[in-house]
């Protein structure tokens, strides 16, 4: 009898056995049963992690909590991984279904992030660099005045600004390391309505600009001194003569003049020829041994490339289409395969034939006034009033169009100006900056960051500020905002 009993139990154990040890290696293996398919499928994982950490994460309207220490998985995360099993961020959501969902990162007081994520079979979605912004950003008046002009360093580092208060004569200010220094205190030889073309030295300690009609100044920003480049330069007083540091050495200045690219040393004023072509010399770009220039022979143009070994002969000519204004080059984004121009709010792409390398190159217009870099070098960021586009440029001669165009957004509101700072960019329209994500393939997260009676110019220093100046609460001024 005994015996009977245990064989009957060993029966029933060995069918739960081969019943239930197939389920439990299916659900070992990320398997789980989908009501809709009447199946066994194979499920995916997401892993979201935020800046600032501990937000909630909402998957499809439900909050995730975080998985007991009980759980295995659980205890395998938080004893080895970075990131939690379920719950905040830092987190992976493990044994979704494949198909789609709506995320929702969220914090008090930080604005709520959202994004459609589409989970595959035995892979992991991963959102790594969520950015959340404040909900009302910290404003600080850096200082107040009627802001005259200004001008953001190359590093952003610095900011050089005119300003007025009340009736009292307008001054130059520099703003740097949260400090601000007086560095012009009269306008005895400046028209400061009329500032314009600044360009900062490779060490940015000095600083030239122009004030019309055609007055040249070189700017000190560690002594003060203000220089009238005219006087100790009477060359500069000619029409069509253009201005430029050596990027090589922040002590001399380049001037082209005529058809001759003329080296002076500030120190000691000595000047030398290093560079002669026919025609005007519109522009230039160095770059090691070798020069590219922009000239003009009557009404045309042409782009020609020389070594400074042998200047003699032009190792390339490209005659430029004719265009409404001049060319100068876009230093940023020229290299051995492409060149970039700008002819008003043309941006000219000048890429090898793909036919044949004996070809001229292929010469294409695209509409835009500003033209921003990314950190890869063959991407840049353009916009014109109404639209935001991404121009990638693609490393094959066998393409007729050897680049991709795609919008990032598209808006009947003016567009007055555009940066970009990681993966979002920053764009100011009708008063207001709006944090924009760049996502082509995916909702774009967007964030009205914020808003006053008029803001004019704006820069971001670092990735949490924004610089503006600007009219807030009917004062004028230079203002910071911490967006982070």
């Amino acid at each position: 009898m005994f015996s009977k009993i245990r064989l009957i139990f060993f029966i029933f154990c060995f069918i739960v056995f081969i019943l239930f040890t197939p389920l439990i290696l299916l659900y070992a293996n990320g398997y789980r049963f989908d009501k809709k398919e009447k199946t066994f499928i194979k499920t995916g994982s997401l892993f979201i992690n935020s800046y600032p950490r501990e937000a909630a994460v909402i998957i499809n309207g439900k909050r995730q909590k975080a998985t007991k220490w009980l759980d295995p998985f659980s205890f395998f995360w938080k004893l080895f991984g970075s990131a939690k099993y379920g719950g905040e961020t830092p987190t992976i959501i493990n044994n979704l279904s494949p198909g789609e969902y709506e995320i929702e990162v969220v914090k008090n007081g930080f604005q709520k992030w959202k994004k459609v994520a589409i989970i595959k079979p035995s892979f992991t979605t991963h959102f790594e660099k969520i950015q959340l912004f404040f909900e009302n950003p910290e404003l600080k008046t850096i200082d107040e005045g009627e802001i005259t002009f200004f001008w953001p360093s190359n590093s952003r580092k610095k900011i050089i600004y005119g300003i007025k208060k009340d009736k009292e004569k307008e001054i130059v200010k520099l703003f740097e390391n949260n400090k601000i220094n007086v560095l012009i205190n009269n306008q005895s030889l400046l028209d400061f309505s009329n500032l314009a073309n600044p360009e900062w030295s490779p060490d940015e300690k000095k600083l030239i600009f122009s004030s019309q009609p055609s007055s040249h100044f070189l700017l000190n920003l560690v002594s003060g001194q203000l220089t009238d480049l005219d006087k100790i330069l009477p060359l500069l007083k000619q029409e069509g003569t253009e201005i430029k540091f050596d990027k090589k050495d922040p002590n001399c200045l380049l001037i082209g003049k005529g058809g001759h690219l003329i080296q002076v040393d500030l120190s000691s004023l000595a000047r030398k020829i290093i560079f002669k072509t026919n025609g005007e010399l519109k522009d230039w770009l160095i770059d090691e041994n070798y020069l590219e220039i922009i000239r003009q022979e009557k009404d045309n143009f042409f782009l020609e490339k020389f070594s400074l070994l042998k200047p003699e002969f032009p190792i390339s000519s490209l005659k430029l289409p004719s265009g409404s204004g001049g060319f100068i080059f876009l230093e940023n984004f020229s290299s051995s395969h492409f060149e970039f121009l700008s002819n008003d709010d043309t941006l000219i792409f000048i890429a090898p034939n793909p036919f044949s390398a004996s070809l001229e190159p292929m010469i294409f217009k695209l509409k835009g006034k500003k033209i921003i870099p990314f950190p890869e070098k063959n991407k840049l960021l353009y916009f014109n009033d109404h639209e935001i586009q991404i121009l990638q440029t693609i490393e094959d001669s066998g393409l007729i169009f050897p680049w991709q165009k795609d919008i990032v957004t598209r808006l009947s509101e003016y567009i007055d100006d555009v940066l970009l700072a990681d993966n979002w960019l920053y764009y100011l329209s009708q008063n207001k900056i709006i944090a924009l994500e760049i996502d082509l393939e995916n909702f774009k997260n967007q964030h009205l960051l914020f808003q006053a009676e008029k803001i004019k110019n704006f820069f971001a220093p670092s990735e949490n500020l924004i610089y503006f100046e600007g009219i807030v609460n009917n004062q004028a001024g230079l203002y910071s905002i911490k967006i982070k």
